[in-house]
């Protein structure tokens, strides 16, 4: 567990996500790992392991007190979107952007009804300020319109949810093959983003999964392991993701981490070099 760093790279962007470790269940044992994860630094800052018989929402209350979240940002899926756990966020000094699904449906009803409005009569009619941006590559054109409002004197439940500035919708459209996809996505925030800051932060959320569980899936087949006994698994789980930041370190080169983990089998005085720059000590 990383609890505090240097001033200089304190994290300012922190995703919270949680993972099921699929071959513990497939021998009957369920093991559902929280983790939070330094988005913009790609580092594992830490982690629990949800309860038996429970789930993230408790979970994540455990992880945010081992956490420094002075002038962070945490951004959570909608699951933790709850007003205790935005509670503890303000209350250890961060901001949020959370994800605002049917869980919270008087809120998410109000958001939904709001952004709908806005898009019939003009988002800026409507105090909204607005962005979009279009890429092309892999056989598929992706586009994206973010609408922002700081304006929630309306929202009735607003009080319920501390230092409430701002509602997000993202929409997202995905073409491939001539096929249309769209899906709008709702957030919270104690933030007062430009469009395109609110869009930056939506999309270095999703390096959770793409840097980490991705990588735990793919690169240390971390779904394949059967280990069951005692506290096998969460222990497995927390030296795989120690190796991959351990790794992540720049070295120099633009190896990715099979290679890394590779060089570091076949070479102990790589494996040596890469211990002695994590923790600082001359071997």
């Amino acid at each position: 567990m990383i609890q505090s760093l240097p001033d200089e790279d304190k994290s300012k962007l922190i995703a919270i996500d949680g993972k099921h470790l699929r071959g513990a269940a497939a021998r009957g044992k369920q093991v559902h790992l929280v983790s939070a994860w330094d988005s913009n630094r790609s580092l594992l800052l830490g982690q629990v392991k949800a309860h038996e018989k429970s789930n993230e929402i408790t979970a994540i209350p455990e992880l945010l007190d081992s956490l420094d979240l002075t002038n962070a940002t945490v951004t959570i899926d909608a699951a933790g979107c709850q007003t205790d756990i935005v509670d503890k966020i303000r209350a250890g000094g961060g901001d949020y952007m959370i994800a605002l699904k049917g869980n919270q449906s008087t809120l998410h009803a109000e958001a939904v009804s709001f952004f709908t409005q806005a898009t019939e009569v003009g988002y800026e009619d409507a105090d909204c300020k607005t962005s979009s941006s279009r890429e092309m590559g892999h056989g598929r054109i992706e586009e994206r319109a973010v609408a922002v409002t700081n304006q929630l004197d309306w929202l009735e439940c607003k009080e319920n949810w501390k230092d409430l500035k701002s509602l997000i919708e993202v929409t997202s459209r995905r073409t491939i093959k001539g096929k249309t996809t769209e899906e709008r996505r709702f957030y919270i925030s104690s933030l007062e983003p430009t469009p395109e800051q609110a869009g930056k932060i939506v999309r270095t959320d999703w390096t959770i999964e793409t840097r980490l569980h991705w990588n735990m899936d793919v690169n240390f087949c971390e779904d394949a392991n059967l280990a069951t006994s005692g506290n096998t698994a969460e222990n497995l789980a927390a030296l795989k993701r120690l190796t991959s930041s351990m790794i992540r370190i720049d070295l120099g080169g633009t190896r990715g981490t099979a290679q890394r983990r590779r060089q570091a089998a076949w070479d102990d005085s790589w494996t040596l070099k890469l211990l002695s720059r994590i923790f600082e000590v001359n071997l």
